[in-house]
């Protein structure tokens, strides 16, 4: 039987775990916005909307 995954235990100082658990917020909320957004298409406008659609910035603003 061929492993494929390994499992690691780490022990983070007190500063990266709050910088961990920052990230894993940032990551949530920017989750949940995502999920309103293609919500809010749905049941507005019976539209899906895609991934590559949601993440599409216009060249003007770059």
């Amino acid at each position: 039987m061929v492993t494929l995954t390994r499992k690691f235990t780490i022990i983070p100082t007190h500063q990266q775990e709050e910088v961990l658990w920052e990230l894993a917020e940032t990551c949530r909320l920017l989750y949940n916005h995502a999920l309103a957004e293609r919500k809010y298409l749905y049941d507005t406008y019976n539209h899906f909307i895609t991934y590559k659609e949601q993440v599409f910035i216009p060249s003007s603003i770059l």
